[in-house]
């Protein structure tokens, strides 16, 4: 039996929270430049996502087998950050607010981490602990209103 840590996070099988239907998700990470859609796969239980920059496209894929890479929860947290054109800084110790996605439902979150080396922790927007999907996570921190379209 494997143990992990699971730093103070909740998971449970059935990590859908009751929220909006999220079936397709788009983000951007700068004014004018890279945009993000993940799109729910209602058969596989997860999303699938694509990077978009103004030359090319490609999906989210793991390097060593190239195969495109599900994700059972998407985290959208906004943060204060900067850019040099190019790299995209954030400031994520405080808190800050965004949004959670599971089995094709978002809702509202809130989030807050107290150090460099201290873990995430992520709540409903009305201050209950968030539990989250059994699976892989993907996290995008996007400056404070940043576009963000649900479908």
């Amino acid at each position: 039996d494997a143990k992990f840590d699971t730093y103070g996070m909740n998971f449970a099988e059935n990590g859908t929270p009751d929220g909006e239907t999220a079936n397709s998700i788009t983000l951007s990470f700068y004014k004018n430049g890279k945009r993000t859609e993940l799109s729910y796969d209602a058969a596989a239980g997860c999303y699938y996502g694509t990077q978009h920059w103004t030359s090319h496209s490609a999906p989210f894929a793991d390097a060593n087998t190239g195969k495109t890479v599900p994700f059972e929860n998407v985290f959208i947290l906004y943060a204060r950050t900067t850019t040099d054109g190019y790299r995209m800084f954030a400031d994520l110790v405080g808190s800050g607010s965004g949004y959670y996605a599971c089995g094709g439902k978002i809702i509202p979150i809130t989030w807050t981490c107290d150090g460099d080396t201290e873990p995430f922790r992520f709540y409903h927007a009305e201050g209950e602990p968030l539990e989250l999907g059994v699976g892989k996570t993907y996290i995008a921190v996007v400056y404070k209103g940043a576009p963000i379209t649900v479908e």
